[in-house]
């Protein structure tokens, strides 16, 4: 069946071919490819100029001066353009004849393929009817679509993602090369994936797609494009009909099993499978509102714990790209003798211009995300609970990676003792440092759980405990 890619690229090439020609008519020879009145469909299309060919999904909508001509391939349906007329071989079952003598001649072994004629009013509802779910092109890359769609879900997720009702486009090839770069295992629950994990199944969709359809498609099925176009993306694929060859990242040989009744080709290390639900907690809070207490708590129950400093740390060690961009734009009366980045004199410099302090967010934030998804990947087959650490979550916009956020509270006179005590600034300094970031009240406010940091350790180690206690039976009872 021709997917997405193959549909785009038939769109793109017989929009060179017959945009602005007219339909002088229409000859039918199999009528129940039509949908409805199939005499008043050949009747709407006459004296018709295409105006634009679009597409969602597999659909292909020929824009005319009036309506659309809705045109769905199937399983064998083919276009075939001639200049001239042209003698009607057995499997062609209708012909478009324009005004200047060209043909288009829709071909369809067997007789799969549907056609129908909607009025411009009825294009939103034709998508509803035929419950096709968004495309991964119309999602951002932080969209939470798809996480919102299956979260609750105890389907495999690539039933999933073959569903056209939630993913418009994906067919069985594509879907599996998806999985792979998300290193997904086809059979996982989709209530079991970490939020995190479906918005690398959407960038994967559409980095996927994208490169399917730059390549013109694959060939390596029954379809072949009728119009000239070679599909090349047969030559990039990861997993899919390469059973017993080499993944080309581990160098596992890949294997061939059955998800959702459909053959699927996976890499059994790189796409581990799972007992248990992964999910990712985001930790944050105020600037000495005790977050590493927090941390140290978590460590001390056994809890995998990602601290976002210590990765912004590594990122920025001599000759790193992080550490070039930082010099570059803050220059070298930054740096120690040794040529390290002083953090001292960066954080005095950032804290009191908030233009600089966002700039330095602008180059951190992007890579310390990317390096936080990468540790995830690399460790997930071998836990099943990771709790991240990061002081400046919301500012950095990281709320989507997160199944739940915790943020640590204390007062701000809690905030500001600290601060005199633990970094030796004055009061002033102190509050310069609480005000740079969001306020504490707001972070508390959007938070799923709250530790309240304000009294006694041994207050806090018991909300904590209660919180994982509470989190564990959720996730993994």
């Amino acid at each position: 069946m021709p997917e997405l890619p193959e549909v785009e690229t038939v769109r793109r090439t017989l929009e060179t071919l017959i945009v602005g020609k007219t339909i002088a008519h229409v000859d039918l020879y199999y009528s129940k490819m039509v949908q409805g009145d199939f005499l008043a469909f050949v009747q709407h299309l006459k004296n018709q100029t295409i105006q634009a060919i679009s597409r969602y999904g597999k659909y292909l909508f020929f824009d005319l001066q009036v309506g659309y001509l809705v045109s769905h391939l199937r399983m064998e349906g083919r276009y075939y353009f001639y200049t001239s007329t042209t003698e009607k071989s057995k499997h062609v079952h209708t012909i478009f004849r324009f005004t200047d003598g060209s043909e288009l001649h829709y071909h369809d072994t067997r007789k799969f393929g549907t056609m129908e004629w909607i009025q411009p009013s009825e294009y939103d509802s034709y998508l509803e009817n035929h419950s096709l779910g968004k495309e991964p092109f119309l999602l951002d890359d932080d969209s939470l679509y798809l996480y919102e769609c299956i979260h609750r879900s105890k389907r495999p997720i690539k039933a999933i993602l073959l569903d056209q009702a939630v993913l418009t486009g994906l067919g069985n090839i594509y879907v599996d090369e998806v999985l792979f770069l998300a290193k997904v295992h086809p059979s996982t629950k989709a209530c079991d994936l970490a939020k995190y994990e479906t918005l690398l199944l959407t960038q994967a969709s559409k980095a996927v797609l994208k490169k399917a359809i730059d390549l013109g498609g694959t060939t390596i099925r029954s379809y072949v494009s009728s119009l000239g176009v070679t599909g090349r993306f047969q030559n990039e694929l990861f997993v899919h009909q390469r059973v017993h060859q080499p993944c080309l990242i581990c160098h596992t040989p890949i294997i061939k099993t059955k998800v959702a009744t459909r053959g699927t080709y996976l890499c059994p290390s790189c796409q581990g499978i799972r007992e248990k639900s992964l999910r990712v907690i985001g930790l944050t809070g105020g600037i000495a509102s005790g977050k590493s207490l927090v941390e140290s708590m978590l460590i001390e129950a056994g809890v995998v714990v990602i601290d976002a400093d210590f990765i912004y740390k590594q990122l920025t060690k001599i000759g790193s790209v992080l550490y070039n961009d930082i010099v570059s734009e803050f220059g070298s009366s930054i740096l120690l003798d040794n040529q390290a980045i002083d953090f001292k004199a960066l954080g005095k410099i950032v804290f009191q211009d908030s233009s600089k302090r966002v700039r330095l967010n602008q180059l951190s934030h992007p890579q310390v995300r990317d390096e936080i998804i990468r540790y995830l990947q690399e460790q997930k087959a071998n836990h099943s609970l990771f709790v991240v650490s990061v002081p400046l979550l919301y500012e950095a916009k990281y709320e989507d990676l997160f199944d739940q956020i915790l943020v640590v509270s204390a007062t701000e006179t809690d905030q500001i003792n600290r601060l005199m005590h633990r970094n030796q600034f004055s009061k002033e300094e102190a509050i310069l440092r609480i005000q740079a970031q969001d306020s504490l009240a707001d972070k508390v406010a959007k938070a799923d759980v709250v530790i309240d940091n304000h009294g006694s350790r041994l207050k806090t180690k018991r909300q904590v405990k209660q919180w994982l206690d509470t989190v564990r039976g959720n996730y993994h009872g």
